[in-house]
């Protein structure tokens, strides 16, 4: 079993570039039409999100990205905003420092800090879902009580067949 071919993403995908320009061009379309209201949940740079609001008091779901823990924003995920607004539901979409520069756990504590803040604004515990890396976040607030629900896309959940592979070298 090729653990490198299995866990590379851009590898396995060699058309990634466009799929990402894809991502990139939804996502500015969706902060045109509705921009959202940037929040600092921390001191960082990167301890920020931004929040689509469907309206006061609207109920709030927290999409936390992929990238592996290294790479990518919140700004690459606007294009999310639109089908929930539709429905009458706020997004939020932080961003957190990335590896090499920080540990997984401190990922972790600044997604917690970012899904306390908004449970703080909406006084309730959001929906969190994610993709990837963000899967394996937003299970992890799932079980720490801070999420009502969670979805998990593609998920990576067993961290240990990644030490072999060069996406380690970062984490």
């Amino acid at each position: 079993m090729n653990l490198e071919a299995q866990y590379n993403n851009r590898a396995l995908v060699p058309d990634h570039p466009a799929v990402m320009q894809r991502w990139r061009e939804t996502a500015e379309a969706a902060r045109a039409a509705h921009p959202p209201l940037e929040i600092a949940y921390g001191p960082g740079t990167r301890e920020v999100m931004d929040l689509f609001e469907a309206a006061p008091g609207a109920p709030i779901a927290v999409f936390l990205h992929g990238g592996y823990w290294q790479a990518l924003d919140k700004s690459w995920f606007s294009g999310l905003a639109p089908a929930l607004l539709a429905h009458g539901i706020s997004l939020a979409i932080p961003s957190y420092d990335l590896c090499p520069a920080v540990r997984l756990g401190t990922i972790l504590r600044q997604v917690r800090v970012a899904v306390d803040a908004v449970r703080e604004r909406s006084g309730a515990r959001p929906v969190v879902f994610g993709h990837s890396a963000g899967g394996h976040m937003a299970a992890c607030m799932l079980s720490e009580g801070r999420a009502s629900a969670a979805v998990a896309i593609s998920g990576i959940f067993d961290l240990a067949p990644l030490i072999p592979t060069s996406l380690n070298t970062a984490l």
